[in-house]
């Protein structure tokens, strides 16, 4: 809307033909426009300053909660290397300086420890691939033993050779159990 309202005013400059009322209404469409835009503008300002508030209050909220952590562990830093054997301790009792290094000492800490969920994460991980391949060779020895009906033990899957004269390679029953594997993780 405003590019019509643009032209329009960029022609009654050129155009000397223009009524008086083609002006006038021109203007008034101009002034319409401005207001609405600075209206946008205020809007999406109070927006910003809303979001810039909310902002400033989370990270706020973030580092407050990153010092009660570090605080945390520089109690039970003291409670483990400076009173091992005290069961009721007061963190606040100690001068600034000592509280000072068992807070660096926690931060230390903190950043060389690797949080709990990932490890837990990676585990399931590793457990999941170690599952996957078990399966995998599990489906592809019996696709072999079905694909052989008869084969006795003595020629088992493991005994068949990578590639097997006149029959199929054991490849072929890997990517039919790898294929199979896949419909599986697809839901299918």
């Amino acid at each position: 809307m405003s590019e019509d309202i643009l032209e329009r005013a960029k022609k009654a400059i050129i155009d000397d033909d223009m009524t008086y009322e083609d002006y006038d209404e021109c203007i008034s469409l101009l002034i319409a426009e401005v207001e609405r835009l600075r209206s946008l503008t205020l809007d999406q300002q109070y927006m910003m300053d809303d979001l810039d508030k909310e902002i400033a209050a989370k990270d706020a909220r973030i580092k407050e909660l990153e010092a009660d952590r570090i605080e945390a562990r520089a109690q039970y830093l003291l409670f483990m290397n400076d009173n091992p054997g005290c069961i009721a301790w007061n963190f606040d009792e100690l001068d600034e300086t000592e509280q000072d290094a068992l807070r660096e000492q926690a931060r230390y800490m903190l950043e060389l420890e690797e949080p709990w969920a990932y490890v837990q994460l990676r585990e399931a991980r590793e457990l999941i691939k170690g599952l996957e391949a078990a399966f995998l060779d599990s489906l592809a020895a019996r696709l072999y033993y079905e694909h052989y009906p008869g084969v006795s033990d003595a020629y088992s899957w493991h005994d068949y050779p990578e590639e097997a004269c006149h029959s199929m390679p054991k490849e072929e029953f890997r990517k039919k159990a790898r294929e199979a594997l896949e419909r599986i993780r697809n839901g299918e």
